[in-house]
């Protein structure tokens, strides 16, 4: 049996397109043998977490008194979200120790950043207004770009141990 549309031909007794053009619906090798996927149920590392909410706390009371109410929330934001989702995944302490201080330092320099802005701009009108309406939106990009390259490293991390473990292995 021979099915013909417009773009393509396809038999599916032999399993190949007839180049008619392309074949969209042809099947492909992971169609043709499909994976099958063991349910694996990570257990969190809640060690990890408290060394984490350690951290924050030590970090929250060194720029209390330094940085503004903004830049202090969306920090703690961001550690927060670090803690809670990245410190009970598996892979190591010291990389998910340094994405967070590294994300720290980058809201801490980019609140130094809009306070120079906002000094030199105007405090009043609709430039201020524009900055605390479009500020929250500014920080909720640095927390995302930096929280996501940190779980891109953890990952990266934790692939080279698994690789590791399986040369010894073999």
């Amino acid at each position: 049996m021979l099915y013909t549309t417009n773009f393509f031909s396809y038999n599916p007794k032999d399993h190949s397109p007839e180049k008619v053009g392309e074949c969209p619906l042809a099947p492909s090798p992971s169609t043709q043998f499909p994976r099958v996927f063991e349910s694996h149920k990570e257990k969190p590392q809640y060690l990890h977490v408290a060394i984490g909410a350690v951290t924050v706390i030590l970090v929250y009371s060194l720029l209390q008194s330094t940085l503004d109410s903004s830049a202090l929330i969306s920090i703690i934001i961001f550690n927060l979200l670090s803690v809670l989702l990245t410190f009970p995944l598996h892979g190591p302490l010291w990389c998910k120790i340094l994405w967070l201080g590294l994300g720290n330092l980058v809201g801490f320099a980019w609140n130094l950043i809009q306070l120079s802005l906002i000094t030199a701009i105007a405090t009043t009108g609709l430039l201020h207004f524009m900055y605390l309406t479009i500020g929250p939106i500014i920080d909720f990009m640095w927390i995302a770009s930096i929280w996501s390259l940190g779980l891109s490293v953890l990952a990266a991390a934790e692939r080279r141990k698994i690789e590791e473990e399986r040369r010894e292995k073999n």
